[in-house]
């Protein structure tokens, strides 16, 4: 008892000793943002109508952890008032660069002060060290590519009310002596069968939903692989993974990876070509629409989806209801394209599994 006692103040001091620390160094870190301000607000009465008190204010406030993300508007104004400033736009770039990470921003403010600052050694080395990370995101790029559809729909006469009967379609699939039967259809995938057509895709997508090891949410497996730093242990796991995950896109990309890392293209073409069968039975499932919208059944595999159909999505997403079943709107832009647009998800395999119904 008298151990635990001591063992007990021991960690009480502890806390309380970092408690005071972090109460001091909020309070420094206050004392200094306010000295900024009115260091700030007397340069500001001094020169007023000058680039020079927002870029002065810019610097210092890229040098405060809590307020660094602030500094970009103040260098932003700065420019407006003086943009032929190499000396300016050199900071601001150092400041995309080294504070925000924000790279292509960075580069494009490095050329023009380079034009005001042809010799500047220190742009030269902060543009080397862009184009060595360019070349490598670029590298990174070309390892993940999947390509891109050459259509965004798989023409068929197919009644949508009929293919959204899931509970007619389970029966079906579990039919041994049917065509459609799931174990069959995952067979033939898993033998990488390329004559597998896209509705037999979309009905082993559906199959797949009712299967014990479907889970729409849990990456954590697939996320590790990326952790892992042996290339070998990686593929072995990935492996493994396949064979309770066989549909997943994030999976399947990853293992092409792999293999393209390892330099095995035909194993890397194995497994973009079940990335790409995936994605056939979603195209067969819908058209996009409110009336036809995409079969899914991971809503993290939608974005990657989209992007191999050539749109890139916004930011903006909301649930709804299309064709009485729920759906998930991912708004999306095309490339060259001034309007944006809505594309619907049937999320109906997703809310089955869920509330296990």
């Amino acid at each position: 008892m008298k151990k635990y006692l001591i063992v007990l103040f021991s960690f009480t001091l502890f806390s309380t000793a970092l408690f005071a620390k972090d109460e001091k160094a909020e309070k420094e870190n206050k004392k200094r943002i306010e000295n900024e301000e009115r260091h700030y607000q007397k340069e500001l009465r001094k020169n007023a109508g000058s680039a020079l008190p927002y870029w002065h204010h810019a610097n210092n406030l890229a040098e405060i952890k809590s307020e660094s993300i602030t500094a970009k508007d103040f260098y932003i104004k700065a420019i407006k008032i003086d943009s032929t400033n190499g000396l300016l736009q050199k900071d601001y770039g150092k400041y995309l660069y080294d504070k925000l990470r924000a790279y292509d921003d960075a580069n494009d403010v490095f050329i023009k002060a380079k034009k005001y600052l042809p010799a500047d050694a220190e742009i030269t080395k902060y543009q080397d060290n862009l184009k060595i990370i360019f070349d490598n995101r670029n590298r990174e790029n070309k390892l993940r590519d999947i390509g891109t559809s050459n259509s965004t729909v798989i023409d068929t006469n197919v009644n949508f009310a009929t293919i959204t009967k899931f509970d007619s379609l389970f029966i079906i699939l579990a039919d041994s002596n049917n065509s459609n039967n799931y174990k069959k259809l995952l067979k033939r995938y898993l033998n990488d069968d390329n004559s597998l057509s896209p509705a037999e895709m979309y009905m082993l997508i559906v199959g797949y939903s009712r299967q014990k090891t479907y889970n729409s949410f849990d990456y954590n497996a697939i996320s590790e692989l990326r952790m892992q730093s042996d290339l070998d242990t990686a593929i072995s796991k990935g492996t493994l993974l396949i064979n309770t995950n066989p549909l997943n896109p994030s999976l399947n990309k990853e293992m092409m990876y792999f293999y393209r890392l390892k330099k095995d293209d035909a194993m890397a073409t194995k497994f973009l070509n079940r990335v790409h069968q995936y994605f056939s039975g979603m195209m067969y499932g819908g058209d996009g629409t409110c009336k036809r919208p995409y079969i899914t059944l991971w809503a993290k595999e939608e974005y990657s989806f989209l992007t191999y159909l050539g749109y890139e999505p916004t930011e903006f997403h909301s649930m709804g209801s299309c064709a009485n079943l729920m759906s998930e709107i991912v708004e999306v832009k095309k490339p060259n394209s001034k309007a944006n647009k809505d594309i619907h998800f049937n999320m109906q395999l997703i809310y089955l599994m869920t509330t296990g119904k």
